[in-house]
């Protein structure tokens, strides 16, 4: 009897950790949205809901745990043939792209307004040694190795013109970003 009320103790204590450590995990965007535990869906259905004119204020900042270093980039508008508008924005750190910081508002008409996708909260790193554009293509091949790129394959490229008539080409491009491997 003393060990099954031992258990049941154990069991207790272990619950109760376990739900405290949950609840410290809620972000702040918990208090404006409804969201499920391994999702990236959003509902901004508690009556604050961020549109592309203040997603960068300071209550949405303070929502989305970011400082005035940090912003959102609109990149992309559109709306569909339901009439839902769709708002892509890159997060951007001190002015460069933080890589797969894209996140995605969707306007209803007369409806909750949901967004999805990544972000990094609290993202604050100071500005290390800037690379050269080669240093870090050289990094990049290195690290996914290829017998061809695409850029290579004259095929390839030559169906990228077609489709751009002659604009683009698949070579690297050099754009400086914040290359992070954590986010939301």
């Amino acid at each position: 009897m003393k060990n099954i009320l031992s258990v049941l103790d154990l069991l207790f204590i272990y619950s109760t950790v376990t739900r405290s450590q949950n609840i410290e995990k809620e972000s702040p965007l918990s208090l404006i949205t409804t969201h499920k535990m391994n999702s990236n869906w959003y509902r901004f259905d508690k009556g604050v809901k961020p549109t592309k004119e203040n997603l960068n204020s300071l209550e949405m900042k303070q929502y989305f745990e970011m400082d005035n270093n940090n912003s959102f980039q609109c990149i992309k508008s559109d709306t569909d043939d339901l009439r839902i508008i769709h708002h892509s924005f890159q997060q951007v750190y001190k002015g460069y792209p933080v890589q797969f910081a894209i996140f995605k508002i969707h306007e209803f008409k007369d409806k909750t307004i949901e967004g999805n996708g990544h972000y990094v909260p609290q993202f604050n790193k100071d500005i290390p040694t800037i690379i050269s554009f080669n240093e870090a293509f050289n990094f990049a091949k290195q690290y996914f190795p290829s017998e061809k790129y695409m850029w290579q394959d004259s095929m390839e490229e030559l169906s990228l013109r077609k489709r751009s008539r002659g604009t683009s080409n698949l070579y690297a491009k050099e754009e400086l970003i914040w290359a992070v491997s954590t986010w939301k």
